[in-house]
């Protein structure tokens, strides 16, 4: 079973996954394994580092959690710590079904496109 909540906001039908995370701001050198020993205090399921058509980070990742609460406390003990001099960002993800116009986010082992 899939944990969701739907939240009332202005584009309407968002819907947050309660044990999904985008993590924003990660030094582009930065791999899954590192983001893995960053997140290490919380189970993770899933590491999806976005990278560019030439293999190298785009600076976010999503991370799915086993637990909402492990996403949470993920949420609440990783947000503000600087690595590599940037300071991460880590916020659940909300996602609008309606307004996915790059190839969807539902799912897809290689990112949904990319312009390969």
């Amino acid at each position: 079973t899939t944990t969701t909540t739907t939240t009332s906001s202005s584009s309407g039908g968002a819907v947050a996954d309660l044990k999904s995370v985008v993590v924003k701001n990660l030094p582009f050198n930065m791999n899954e394994q590192a983001i893995s020993n960053l997140f290490e205090n919380f189970e993770i399921e899933n590491i999806r580092l976005m990278r560019a058509s030439n293999g190298r980070s785009r600076g976010f990742a999503f991370i799915h959690f086993k637990t909402a609460t492990d996403a949470r406390n993920a949420i609440d003990g990783v947000a503000g710590v600087v690595v590599g001099g940037r300071t991460i960002e880590v916020e659940r993800c909300v996602h609008t079904p309606h307004a996915s116009s790059d190839g969807g986010s539902g799912g897809g082992g290689d990112g949904g496109g990319g312009g390969r």
